[in-house]
Parts: C-alpha cells; structure tokens; sequence
C-alpha cells in the first residue's frame, strides 16, 4: 500500500492521529493531531517525536526513542503503560494514551499511533483517590489511607529513616457535642484539624481517625527531644481558644508519642504504643507522653 493512500484514508478520520518511520520521525499528521497540539503540519513533519515531549521530559524518554532507532522494534517498547506526558505549542502539559500499529507499505514498515488526550480522565483519577483517602468532614487523611500506608507488605516506610508517631485525643470532645449539638462539634473538628495541618510540615501526614482521635507522621525525627517539641507545637496550637458559631470554645488535647523504629520496629506497634501513651498523658495530665 503506498503512503498517500494510507494519508487520505486517515485524513477523514477524527481521531488525532501521526505516522512515523523507523526513526521516530513524523510522516504525517491529520487535522485533529494539529487542533490537539496546536501545531500546523508543517511545524511538525520530518520532524521526531520528541517535538512533542515536554524538555524535562526528554531525558527520560530518550532511551526508549534509541531503542526505536536503533532495532526498529515497536513503538510501544518506549511508551510506559501506552502513555507519554506531551506538550503542545504553548508549553501545556497533558497526559496522553498512543494506540500503536505497525503497516507495512511498498517500502518500508511504518507505525500509526492515535493519540488521545487523557489529561481529564488521569485528573478525575486523581480526585477520587484523594477522595477515598481523604475524611469527609475534615479533609485530613482518613483510617482507611493509615491502614494501606501500613499494611506489611507497603513500600511506604522504606521511604524514611525514622517517624515520629503522635497519637492526639481531644479532651471532654463529648461535652461540647453535648452543650452546642454537633454540627458546633463538627465546626470546631474542623478548625482543630486545620490548626494540625498548619502546625506540621506540608511534607509530614495527619490521619482523622476516630470522632475527636488523630495520628499524625512527622517524618525524619531524629531524637526524642526533637518529637516532643513537634508535639508540643501540635499540643499549642489546639489550646488556643476557638470560636465557632458565636461560640468561645476552649479545646485540650492529650498527646502519645513514639518514635519508629527506635521504640519499637513495627509501625503498628508504634501507633498502639503511641496510643497507650496518650491515655498516660490523660491520667497524668501531662498533657504529652513520651516513650522512654
């Protein structure tokens, strides 16, 4: 089959579309690839592909294109999963899916590849897993995301050398339920759990999980005096008086902490152990326990 036929049958089609030759150059491209990136065919023929990668994204993807050159292999060897991060004309960056087939004309073999944007779709992903990660009523981690971090078989702590664990249990919570009904309680979780985010690192994790029972990861502590000063900046910030609902609310709270590994070397054990901590801390009124 000669190429021109091949490019007038494709012309019709409105799926993005671009045919290449052995050397990840582009051949063709029909009228709807040109409204996807942005380009017109000229801008873009005998071109390689990598004109369509975004510049950070080159590097990694220069591998793949030599392998491409180099055996003639498919295409789809180079593309992770049949996905490739692309940049159109004005430098926006956008995930794609590339359907791949081989043809092979009256002189040499060729690959079309249908381009789909699927930026839309990989973003709604990404909503609904911070959704199923997420509590509903403070947007802090939930129970659910706690256990899968820390499941036995989770790649998750190979990430750090050492967590601070906190375990935070709002004082007399029920009275305020009790005394301003629960949407003031459900107004004053709120600013707690806020006041939480606010007093920690963008890069450390705070989990809602209980009615008024927190656990939060600061990760990379590296001595005890070090995790009960972080505690006592949580502790700190909760004690301030809050206002919700024409309310003046004063909220305590009660802190356990442990830090993994070097209390105990399972994550699991640091939580619970952490836990029994902040009933010491209740019984004490020390307001912070720490594992010694």
């Amino acid at each position: 089959m000669q190429l021109e036929n091949i490019k007038a049958v494709l012309s019709f089609l409105g799926d993005s579309i671009i045919i290449l030759n052995k050397n990840a150059e582009i051949l063709y491209c029909n009228s709807a690839f040109c409204d996807l990136f942005g380009y017109t065919s000229e801008q873009v023929l005998n071109k390689n592909l990598s004109i369509l990668v975004g510049q950070n994204h080159k590097i990694s993807n220069r591998s793949g294109l030599s392998k491409y050159k180099n055996s003639c292999s498919s295409l789809k060897e180079m593309l992770e999963n049949n996905t490739l991060l692309c940049e159109d004309s004005q430098g926006r960056q956008f995930q794609t899916e590339i359907s791949i087939s081989s043809l092979q004309t009256d002189n040499e073999t060729l690959e079309i590849a249908l381009v789909h944007d699927i930026s839309s779709h990989e973003q709604e992903k990404r909503e609904k897993e911070i959704l199923i990660r997420s509590d509903f009523l403070t947007t802090l981690y939930n129970k659910r995301y706690l256990h899968e971090l820390t499941e036995p078989d989770s790649s998750f702590l190979a990430n750090y050398d050492s967590i601070g664990v906190l375990y935070l249990d709002l004082d007399k919570f029920k009275p305020i339920n009790d005394q301003y009904g629960h949407e003031t309680g459900d107004e004053v979780l709120k600013v707690i759990s806020l006041r939480i985010k606010n007093s920690i690192r963008f890069s450390d994790m705070a989990f809602r999980v209980g009615g008024d029972e927190f656990v939060i990861f600061i990760f990379n502590v590296q001595t005890e005096e070090d995790l009960f000063t972080l505690a006592r900046k949580v502790c700190d910030s909760i004690e301030n008086l809050t206002h919700v609902a024409g309310q003046t609310i004063h909220v305590r709270a009660s802190i356990g902490a442990c830090l993994y590994p070097y209390h105990v070397d399972d994550i699991q054990k640091a939580i619970n152990l952490a836990d029994q901590m902040m009933y010491q801390a209740k019984e004490t009124g020390e307001t912070i326990a720490t594992v010694h």
